[in-house]
């Protein structure tokens, strides 16, 4: 069976980030031991030169009314679906380019005098409820998924 942690049929909606992600709630475990101690440092630890060469947003969308199929048609999707009288809302997890440029000369760390460079949106496609007509049916759409750095020598 197909599933997807993009795709998300709730009655509520999802934390702001995604199952597996810090979502700032501390575990039951965790509050109960009273014994725990964080390790002392003297100063924050500073990752320098760690950084993604294209920023990202990543977000839960539940407004999502229209789509592109696999086959390149444009679809409708069904925003909302009641199941034994409770309304499930559809949601997807898509992650998109902040900037096309995060940088003047492009992606970020790129040498510029070797090579052009953009961001840009890649996508992929995930099993979602849609309508066709009056029926509605299972079909793959294509959602925002990440965003990566496209070069071409100068």
């Amino acid at each position: 069976r197909f599933r997807s942690s993009r795709v998300l049929f709730s009655t509520q909606p999802p934390p702001v980030s995604r199952k597996g992600q810090n979502t700032g709630f501390l575990s039951s475990a965790v509050s109960l031991n009273r014994t725990a101690r964080t390790k002392r440092t003297a100063h924050p630890v500073l990752h320098r030169g760690e950084f993604s060469v294209c920023d990202s947003v990543s977000m839960w969308v539940g407004d999502k009314t229209t789509a592109t199929d696999i086959k390149g048609k444009e679809v409708t999707v069904l925003g909302e679906v009641n199941i034994n009288n409770n309304v499930f809302k559809q949601y997807f997890f898509e992650t998109k380019c902040r900037d096309p440029r995060p940088v003047s000369s492009g992606c970020r760390g790129i040498d510029a005098k070797h090579w052009n460079s953009y961001c840009t949106t890649t996508h992929t496609f995930v099993k979602a409820l849609t309508m066709e007509g009056k029926q509605a049916a299972w079909r793959f759409i294509r959602i925002d998924t990440a965003c990566v750095c496209v070069l071409s020598r100068k």
